[in-house]
């Protein structure tokens, strides 16, 4: 992105070749050198000292790009079954629970890219649908992982609707409804909570009632 927004891309991919007009050549080879460094600064250092140093910028990129650009199964694999996995843990909040499944999503994403218009005139729709198809997908996910009995009501109230709302919507929505139940230190479960007083509570006041009373403190 930063060679594009400088429009120095082109030297990474041959678009900008090199001039035949002697006037030219002096400045040309001053901006490819350039974005070399550019590039190479970029790179971590592990990753670094095994790349001989390379003049030119195509060879460069392309070298980078036909090493680590190349799609690995077992990578795509291990990604799907952390997402399956994602859960929102009883002392993380919702933000840390959605930007957990984020990265995992942009890491999946980067690796099976979704399906692209093939007729050349864009009139298929085939990149919105498969795009609409990600988003429900994602969508359904971050519904799954939340804790089950802290965002029930709202997980219901949402999948009634006859459209559902967008993921971001709905991350608004249950960021709303965590700071109505109190911030992280309220995801405990209300069952765990009353399994507490049952243990620690009274022997002499019956279970029923300590549960309750278990989760009348919990809604306060």
């Amino acid at each position: 992105m930063s060679l594009k927004s400088r429009r120095k891309f082109g030297f990474c991919n041959g678009s900008i070749d090199k001039p035949t007009d002697l006037t030219l050549l002096g400045e040309w080879e001053v901006i490819h050198c350039t974005s070399v460094q550019w590039i190479m600064r970029t790179i971590d250092p592990s990753i670094k000292s095994s790349i001989s140093y390379i003049e030119d910028a195509r060879l460069l990129w392309d070298g980078l790009a036909e090493r680590f650009s190349t799609v690995d199964g077992s990578k795509i694999h291990a990604l799907k079954s952390d997402v399956h996995d994602c859960k929102q843990e009883k002392d993380k909040s919702v933000t840390s629970y959605f930007g957990n499944l984020k990265s995992l999503w942009d890491g999946l994403a980067n690796h099976e890219p979704p399906f692209a218009c093939s007729c050349g005139r864009w009139t298929c729709g085939i990149t919105k649908n498969a795009l609409a198809r990600q988003d429900s997908e994602c969508l359904h996910k971050f519904l799954m992982g939340l804790g089950q009995s802290i965002y029930s009501n709202l997980r219901s109230q949402l999948l009634s609707l006859e459209t559902l709302p967008t993921l971001n919507r709905v991350f608004q929505l249950t960021i709303q409804e965590e700071r109505l139940q109190g911030g992280i230190g309220s995801l405990a479960e209300p069952a765990d909570m009353a399994v507490f007083f049952v243990h620690h509570g009274s022997q002499n006041t019956p279970a029923p009632t300590i549960i309750w009373r278990a989760l009348r403190d919990l809604e306060r």
